[in-house]
């Protein structure tokens, strides 16, 4: 059921215990730390550098994903996404992977959207 039609029936409740469980069975809050890592620049290079990321936090399995907007004077914006399990802390070699990446990544812990 979407949005809509839990809305027109006027039952929240019922609602907010599906939104929970899609979130569980995704790995979303509140059952999951997202670290969401931007990438912005000329489409070839952002596509290699992403990949580079990639690869070099692979311990951590990040989904790679092109943000959904268009391009903007020639420039791409490529994100990656970690998930880590409800509870657990930023380990300190993902901390010291992610504060080694080059300045013009940029790296949010629990960012307010995915876009």
């Amino acid at each position: 059921m979407n949005i809509l039609e839990w809305a027109l029936r006027g039952n929240a409740l019922d609602f907010y215990r599906n939104e929970l469980e899609l979130r569980k069975q995704w790995l979303y809050p509140p059952h999951s730390r997202l670290i969401k890592i931007s990438i912005l620049g000329k489409p070839e290079a952002v596509r290699v550098e992403a990949k580079k990321i990639q690869e070099y936090l692979s311990s951590w399995q990040p989904h790679l994903y092109p943000s959904p907007f268009k391009k903007e004077r020639g420039k791409e914006k490529i994100n990656l996404l970690i998930r880590l399990p409800q509870g657990k802390s930023i380990e300190s070699d993902l901390y010291l992977k992610l504060t080694s990446l080059p300045p013009y990544v940029q790296v949010m812990v629990d960012p307010e959207n995915l876009l």
